[in-house]
């Protein structure tokens, strides 16, 4: 296709849509209504949605209407939508009442306060997400509610994959896919204002060397008061290098009698103890607190020893887990505006590139000729949304309610790095009937 006929199916198929942007940094924006994961502001008499089986599904985000762009009444202009899914670790979906896979309830108000998550609620992909297995701790809970994050919505412009346009198979579209993935990207920076993703690692968190001091840790940046500014920061840290120290501990011991090893296990056992110790005394203290100078400083030198000296030999890990830390620490902070007002915007600022939505990335167009193009991805209500699999025909007679995307930010994880979208017929829509919505996963 030329450029001229490119435009042409563009301009064919171009319809408004709604964006959901995750804030970044949160700042100000914690206390939004609308928001992914942390718990539904259910109204009273709305019981939070089971399966069939009497399981409860998880939440996943509240919208407010009243804060989402005109739409020239295609969904409502005021009231609360919420939506609920079952993520378990196969997601499979479709096989029998869609309200077991999903639920879409729409209130005309909220409630004053969040719903408390029901005792039984499943452990979050039955157990197996990144959270779980990096910051919690044997014996503790599971992961079932996902880090709230405030979400703020734009009206954008939106195109369909090139799968998604009629007869797609006898046409000729070659180039329109990377067109709309330029126009998509373009879109995200003009509505968000923020730069492309560069791939850039935060400067601390690092292990380096020199022949006088050996092996040494860079830390988060100094500003007026020194790290750790907050005790989320002393929990997670401390969290990951728990379980870094034990999960080293058990294979350290798996391996054959005699065989030559570099990890101490005296070592690793207290590395563990000590850092469960932190982790009490921060929930003692509260995650939302400022730890005293004196307790910043002997976490500091906890932290500063591990990485080994000129004779150490523990420090492997130890800067995964301080920049792992920090990010769980960035994701407490957007559902708690104490804690974000207590992180230093230069913290923010060297996790910027983790949060942005744009980004350049490899395109394979053969066994032997890659190029790059840019890319984006966002949360959406209605229009064509971007599909990593199976993009559903333009010409159809349902809508798209909303597409949740794999999401760091917020944990979201659906198949392989895919997405989740949720799909009400046109005349439910219209008649504001909200519980015949259906869901699918797709997977990256």
């Amino acid at each position: 296709m030329n450029q001229r006929e490119i435009d042409a199916v563009m301009a064919q198929y171009r319809e408004p849509a709604i964006m959901l942007h995750r804030p970044y940094p949160p700042g100000n924006y914690v206390e939004l209504p609308s928001h992914l994961g942390g718990l539904p502001a259910l109204p009273p008499g709305i019981e939070w949605p089971r399966t069939g089986r009497g399981l409860p599904l998880h939440f996943l985000a509240q919208l407010d209407c009243a804060d989402l762009p005109p739409t020239d009444g295609v969904l409502p202009d005021h009231g609360m939508l919420f939506f609920f899914a079952r993520i378990d670790e196969e997601m499979s979906w479709g096989q029998g009442d869609p309200r077991d896979d999903c639920r879409v309830i729409f209130a005309p108000v909220a409630g004053d306060s969040p719903a408390p998550a029901p005792d039984d609620l499943p452990a979050i992909q039955s157990g197996g997400s990144d959270y779980q297995r990096d910051f919690l701790l044997p014996g503790e809970p599971p992961f079932t509610v996902y880090p709230r994050w405030p979400i703020v919505s734009q009206p954008i412009d939106s195109w369909p994959d090139h799968a998604a346009v009629p007869g797609f198979m006898k046409k000729d579209l070659t180039g329109y896919q990377d067109a709309v993935m330029r126009a998509r990207a373009a879109e995200t920076v003009r509505v968000t204002g923020l730069p492309m993703a560069t791939g850039t690692e935060p400067h601390w968190a690092k292990v380096s060397f020199t022949a006088e001091a050996g092996m040494y840790l860079t830390l988060p940046r100094r500003q007026k008061e020194p790290f750790p500014q907050v005790w989320v920061m002393v929990d997670r840290i401390a969290r990951f290098r728990a379980n870094w120290a034990r999960n080293t501990l058990e294979r350290e011991l798996k391996n054959p009698p005699g065989r030559a090893s570099h990890l101490d296990a005296e070592q690793l056992r207290n590395v563990q103890d000590v850092a469960e110790k932190w982790i009490k005394v921060a929930a003692a203290c509260g995650l939302d607190e400022k730890p005293e100078e004196d307790e910043r400083q002997l976490f500091e030198e906890w932290l500063t020893t591990q990485a080994g000296g000129k004779f150490g030999s523990i420090y492997p890990g130890i800067g995964e887990a301080i920049k792992a830390g920090m990010i769980s620490a960035i994701q407490y902070a957007a559902g708690s505006a104490k804690t974000s007002a207590l992180v230093p915007p230069a913290y923010f600022h060297e996790l910027e590139d983790l949060h942005l939505p744009t980004w350049m990335e490899k395109s394979f167009r053969s066994d032997t000729w890659r190029s790059w193009r840019v890319s984006s991805k966002h949360h959406q209500m209605l229009g064509n949304a971007r599909s990593t699999q199976q993009a559903r025909p333009v010409e159809r007679d349902d809508v798209l309610l909303l597409q949740l995307i794999s999401d760091y930010g917020v944990n979201f994880m659906f198949c392989d790095v895919g997405e989740m979208e949720f799909w009400i017929n046109k005349d439910d829509l219209a008649a504001r009937r909200f519980d015949n919505v259906s869901a699918t996963t797709c997977g990256g």
